[in-house]
Formats: structure tokens, C-alpha cells, sequence
């Protein structure tokens, strides 16, 4: 328990888009292209070339 909330902390302190966009998911579950970059404050485009980041990293 105190490990997930310290990851998630973590998590949090990292400003970069690709964990806010994590973090969003995490918080809000399945989630829209256009619901990630109104939450992000960016384009759709935007938003997806982050989630493809984030496929890469993987």
C-alpha cells in the first residue's frame, strides 16, 4: 500500500506529459483522445503523438 502511494507520488512530481497523461488514465480509466488533450491542455495531435511516446517506451 505505501508503495503504490509512494509510486504514485512519484509519479505525480514528474511534470511531463507522457505521466500526466498516465496519471490521467490511472485516475479516470479508458479515456478519449479529445478527453486526454482537454486534460493536458493541448491538440488531439498533440495528445496522440505523447501516447505514441509512451507505446515506444514500453
Amino acid at each position: 500500500m505505501i508503495y503504490k502511494l509512494y509510486s504514485l507520488l512519484l509519479l505525480m512530481s514528474e511534470t511531463s506529459p507522457e505521466n500526466k497523461i498516465i496519471l490521467f488514465i490511472k485516475k479516470n480509466g479508458p479515456s478519449t483522445l479529445q478527453e486526454i488533450a482537454d486534460n493536458l491542455g493541448i491538440t488531439k495531435m498533440g495528445a496522440y503523438k505523447h501516447i505514441v511516446k509512451l507505446d515506444v517506451r514500453d
